[in-house]
C-alpha cells in the first residue's frame, strides 16, 4: 500500500493526509467509463434517464452517498485554503455553485436509498 504523499508504481501520489478512524484517498489509475448517454435522436427520454440511473448506480457502488459528501467537503475545503497561494479565481462563485449542487445531489441520493 502506498502511504501518503509516496507514489504508487504508475506514479500517482496520494491526495491527501488521513483523518482518525478513516483511510487515506489513494489514486491509481482505473479504466475509465464514458457515459452512454450520447444524443441520439431515436432515444427516449425513459431510457436516457435509465442510462444516468446506471452511472450513478456505478459511481454509489464506490462509495456511499455520505462518503461522497464528506469527501466533496474535503476537497472543497482544501481548494478553499488553497486559495491564498494561487491567487484571487474569477470562477471562484460558479466552483462554489457547482459544489454545492453536488452536496445536494449527493443528499438528495442518500434520502431516495434510506
Amino acid at each position: 500500500m502506498v502511504g501518503v504523499g509516496e507514489s504508487s508504481p504508475s506514479g500517482v501520489t496520494s491526495a491527501r493526509t488521513p483523518k482518525a478512524g478513516r483511510p487515506s484517498l489513494i489514486f491509481y489509475p482505473k479504466k475509465c467509463n464514458t457515459m452512454q448517454t450520447q444524443p441520439n435522436s431515436d432515444e427516449s427520454p425513459d431510457s436516457k434517464h435509465l442510462a444516468y440511473g446506471r452511472e450513478v448506480a456505478e459511481l454509489l457502488s464506490q462509495s456511499s452517498a455520505s462518503t461522497w459528501t464528506n469527501d466533496l467537503w474535503d476537497i472543497y475545503s482544501g481548494y478553499m485554503v488553497a486559495q491564498r497561494e494561487m491567487g484571487h479565481n474569477l470562477r471562484a462563485a460558479d466552483i462554489f455553485a457547482s459544489f454545492k449542487e453536488l452536496v445536494f445531489f449527493f443528499q438528495k441520493v442518500g434520502e431516495v436509498k434510506s
